[in-house]
């Protein structure tokens, strides 16, 4: 068995999006939800830029859910 965290990701835009959302954990209730969007933006601009590269897209949903 393999347990892996985000340090150990293998691609830079999954550990961006983690900690994006490991901001959203710390942040104070009234800047959750802008935090949230922000990393939601971030979502979106990583998979539109993965959209032509299944390789790549794939590597960022592994690194990605191992850091989930």
């Amino acid at each position: 068995m393999s347990l892996e965290s985000c340090g150990d990701s293998v691609h830079l835009d999954s550990e961006r999006l983690c900690n994006c959302y490991t901001q959203v954990y710390r942040a104070n209730e009234d800047k959750v939800d802008a935090i949230a969007d922000s990393c939601n933006a971030i979502y979106i601009d990583i998979i539109k830029s993965l959209e032509n590269d299944a390789e790549e897209k794939a590597k960022f949903d592994e690194a990605y859910e191992a850091c989930q």
